[in-house]
């Protein structure tokens, strides 16, 4: 990850709106990178259902309302379009 994205906007955005530490956030971005790198090469991440979206950013998630919560902090952070 660049170093410039640790501290960007979009960062602290996400960890606001997950309610969780910036070094927390950090570990989600960069899972979600790793994970779309493996699953989504085309940046089709919305082919994957939210729970597996979330799960590939380190959620432990058993409900749907929390997966779609997890990935529309995503989206309004500006980390997923």
């Amino acid at each position: 990850m660049k170093r410039e994205s640790l501290n960007h906007p979009k960062m602290l955005d996400l960890a606001s709106r997950l309610d969780c530490s910036l070094a927390t956030a950090i570990g989600h971005v960069t899972l979600l990178i790793n994970w779309v790198a493996d699953f989504a090469i085309r940046g089709d991440v919305g082919k994957w259902p939210d729970g597996a979206i979330a799960r590939g950013c380190g959620f432990t998630v058993a409900d749907t309302t929390v997966a779609t919560t997890v990935v529309t902090a995503f989206v309004d952070a500006g980390w997923l379009n």
